[in-house]
């Protein structure tokens, strides 16, 4: 009888449940439940850089935005969501996306280009406005919008004929990262908003003579659905990217010494492992054991018999 016990002990403990390690998209404090309350919306690792058309921003954030500013060129590599502005000859000359990758690029003929770029993270909503200026005589961009609850604010913009670009009608707006390269110019812009209205101007400080194509995005990251309503262009962003808080989150299931051996499963936010009880696995894998090891005493049962006589 020995020789089961030990039988029973090598099953289970094979088929014990590993741990459940958060994927990149998931970063839960062990022991703690995620609510919208506790999320805190970041914005991160803004750069803009000048004559290159290439970015990679530092991994981990949720979701990135990118933007270009050119004489013409063609579309950022990853755009699931984006606004582009052309010029009178059909050109791309500015263009604002919403990713996933932390690395973005696009390709241009032209001696003078801007690519830029943020990560955000820790929010539970997002809605993004934008306002697409092409060919206009006003040296100005702006977009209105309605704050229902309290939401971080981030502002993007790209312009084409224009120098040094700056924002204005929100008060306590910090620029975290700007640039300006021949006559073309980016900002990127934040800051924490109460409720109430507000329109953001994107102006230039010396404007050049001529037509101007330029793209403004406002970007609202909160804890609440429906904090931002304008009479702006709406940008259209899947929905993991508006509410990843809300939408299914992946997890990695790895050994307890990470070998590599993964399996990935999808659960809904709000618990460690979907809402399924540690207690539930245990016995599920149990069971399985269980099962696994009695049809191997009915297969040695069975040799035995056939062995006698």
């Amino acid at each position: 009888m020995k020789w089961r016990f030990i039988l029973v002990a090598v099953f289970l403990g094979a088929i014990r449940p590993v741990n459940l390690i958060a994927g990149p998209t998931t970063r839960p404090t062990p022991g703690t439940r995620q609510t919208p309350a506790m999320r805190q919306a970041v914005l991160e690792c803004a750069q803009i850089k000048m004559r290159t058309s290439q970015l990679s921003l530092p991994a981990g954030s949720e979701v990135y935005i990118f933007g270009l500013c050119a004489g013409g060129a063609r579309p950022l590599r990853h755009e699931p969501a984006s606004v582009k502005v052309q010029n009178r000859r059909g050109r791309l000359v500015a263009e604002l996306a919403v990713c996933r990758s932390e690395d973005n690029d696009f390709r241009t003929r032209c001696g003078w280009y801007i690519i830029g770029g943020c990560g955000l993270s820790g929010y539970s909503y997002m809605s993004a406005v934008c306002a697409p200026a092409i060919n206009q005589t006003a040296k100005q961009a702006s977009v209105s919008f309605t704050l229902r609850q309290p939401a971080l604010i981030v502002v993007m913009g790209f312009g084409a004929a224009e120098s040094r670009l700056k924002f204005a009608g929100i008060a306590g707006l910090k620029v975290a990262a700007q640039s300006t390269a021949g006559r073309l110019t980016s900002a990127i812009a934040q800051a924490n908003c109460p409720p109430g209205s507000y329109t953001v101007t994107q102006s230039a400080d010396s404007p050049d003579r001529g037509p101007v194509q330029e793209v403004l995005g406002v970007f609202a990251l909160s804890n609440q659905p429906d904090a931002m309503e304008s009479v702006n262009q709406k940008l259209n962003l899947p929905r993991d990217f508006a509410e990843p808080g809300t939408a299914p989150a992946v997890l990695a299931e790895t050994g307890p010494k990470g070998d590599g051996n993964a399996v990935t499963i999808v659960a809904m936010p709000g618990g460690g492992n979907g809402g399924i009880s540690e207690s539930v696995i245990i016995c599920a894998a149990s069971l399985a054991g269980i099962v696994l090891l009695g049809t191997l005493i009915v297969a040695m049962v069975a040799a035995r018999n056939k062995e006698r006589p």
